[in-house]
């Protein structure tokens, strides 16, 4: 499917997650509410793909095992 992603893509969107949640904890101050809005939408795509990277793994797997 072309919307999979390898393990490698799925580290960097991890981090970078990780670097949006950081920013966003020390910064919501000053920040507007659709700015909020904006990260949290951007980190839930980023942290959704990674998912279902992540979930689909034991299963590629079985699938070459079995």
């Amino acid at each position: 499917m072309s919307h999979e992603i390898t393990l490698a893509q799925a580290d960097d969107k991890a981090h970078q997650v990780e670097v949006l949640m950081t920013m966003l904890f020390h910064c919501t101050d000053n920040l507007v509410k659709s700015e909020v809005e904006a990260v949290a939408r951007l980190a839930a795509s980023l942290a959704g793909s990674v998912a279902f990277r992540l979930y689909s793994e034991p299963s590629v797997q079985e699938a070459n095992n079995g």
